[in-house]
Formats: C-alpha cells, structure tokens, sequence
C-alpha cells in the first residue's frame, strides 16, 4: 500500500476514534443526574481514554509517513 494512502486511511480512522470519544462523553453524561458528579467524571475519562490515545497515535503516524515521504522527495537526501 502507497504510504499517501495509509496516511489518508489513518486520517479516517482517526475521526472515527474522536467520534467513539464523544459519544463515549456523552454515554456517560447520561448517568450524570443519577449518579452525580464523580462518577460522571470517572466515567467520561474511562470511555473516552482509549479512544483518544488510538486518535495521538494515529496522528503520530501520519507524521512519520509525512516526514518519510518528504525525505525520499527531498533532493539531497
């Protein structure tokens, strides 16, 4: 696979995981007048906590793509 290809499948991946994200916020904000505070709080951070860190590492590797494709672009390389 082209790297300019994964990167744009990374992309997509990505904006899928921050959607997972919110919507894991938002599941638990519906506990909120239930449950209280705290365990609203425990509960967002839970739901969104893997999703987010798959998001960084997805963006972590579109930079290095990035970077590796400028570098066999790069003339004086």
């Amino acid at each position: 696979m082209k790297p300019k290809k994964i990167a744009q499948a990374l992309s997509i991946t990505e904006g899928f995981l921050w959607i997972a994200a919110l919507l894991g916020i938002k599941a638990a904000h519906m506990q909120f007048e239930e449950k209280g505070l705290l365990i609203f709080l425990i509960m967002a951070t839970y739901a969104a906590l893997v999703p987010v860190t798959l998001a960084f590492l997805c963006e972590g590797m579109r930079y290095l793509i990035k970077k590796q494709m400028e570098s066999e672009n790069d003339p004086t390389h």
